[in-house]
């Protein structure tokens, strides 16, 4: 597996399934890349599955390339209705419904409406592009206030992590592991689970169903699991750091001691360690990084992580050779 071949820090890219091209396959094939993450959704089987036997074709005559399969559950509110990216200012009042017909306000899809909100909960659109907090709950109507001003997108996800339910496991029922395995699956990244019954389940399961047991990656996207960590690490093979999720749940400034920790733990135990959550973000739309990010980078190698996991969909980008 590319990730343990020697000890430099190794280059996972990423790609959800709406970015799997044609023209992909042939391109990751040839990369310098050490391993593709792709993000499993229910329904994204054929393609995915298609898409890494191309990738295995492709690589006849080349290094493999590892496959890692990332069971990451859709978030629970989106913004729709905006044609245009909207300037939300600090301290101004704006008004969330899932009712189309009220035109003046931000329209959302959510799954659990009546139970994604709490007075005093604060909402996150995306990863903390604009954070607000919750005034009032009426008629289909949430009333929030901006605590942190910033730009909405359209379909930008929404996160409130004081209502968040934990990742369930009928979310890998429909999950074919077997057959994600004869394609050359070698890694599954599971949400973040904190309770050890849980994983020793899916462990068992994916064991049964499988011919070969790919290796086990807890996330750390929450503060159960960063809590739990030291108890539910001879459980797994590995952790997957996601800082963007982290930053959710505990102090944003707290996130770069929190993964120097948490490398140094896995270290300790002989366990993977992948850091992800905007690695060269930028490089979507530049051609460089910036210095920060740099700094970034050397930071997780000089820590000792096993792997960096650049952000998704920048390796499909006009600037994905400089990488």
């Amino acid at each position: 597996m590319g990730l343990i071949s020697g000890r430099q820090t190794k280059i996972v890219w990423s790609f959800k399934s709406k970015a799997l091209t044609k023209d992909l396959p042939k391109s990751i094939a040839e990369s310098a890349a050490d391993a593709v993450r792709l993000v499993y959704t229910p329904g994204s089987d054929d393609k995915l599955l298609n898409f890494l036997k191309d990738v295995r074709e492709y690589e006849q005559g080349r290094s493999r390339i590892s496959a890692m399969l990332d069971i990451t559950p859709q978030a629970r509110a989106k913004l729709i209705g905006l044609e245009e990216p909207k300037e939300l200012r600090h301290g101004e009042q704006i008004f969330l419904s899932v009712n189309p017909e009220k035109a003046t306000h931000l329209k959302i899809e959510a799954e659990d409406w009546q139970n994604l909100f709490t007075i005093g909960s604060k909402v996150f659109f995306g990863y903390g592009n604009v954070v607000l907090t919750v005034e009032e709950i009426k008629n289909e109507v949430t009333t929030c206030r901006v605590l942190q001003g910033g730009t909405a997108y359209p379909r930008m996800e929404i996160h409130v992590p004081s209502t968040r339910k934990p990742p369930s496991l009928n979310h890998l029922t429909d999950l074919n592991i077997n057959e994600f395995s004869r394609v050359g699956v070698d890694y599954v990244v599971l949400p973040g689970f904190s309770e050890s019954r849980e994983i020793e389940f899916i462990r068992r399961r994916i064991l049964k169903a499988s011919d070969e047991l790919p290796w086990i990656i807890l996330k750390i996207d929450n503060k159960g699991v960063y809590e739990k960590l030291e108890g539910l690490l001879p459980l797994v093979d590995g952790v997957m750091i996601s800082r963007r999720e982290l930053a959710l749940t505990l102090e944003p400034a707290s996130i770069p001691m929190i993964t120097k920790e948490v490398v140094q733990l896995c270290n300790n135990h002989a366990k993977l360690v992948l850091i992800a959550s905007e690695i060269l973000g930028s490089m979507r739309y530049n051609p460089t990084p910036t210095r920060a990010e740099v700094s970034d980078i050397a930071n997780c190698v000089m820590d000792g992580a096993d792997a960096v996991v650049l952000s998704e969909d920048i390796c499909r980008g006009i600037y994905s050779k400089r990488l």
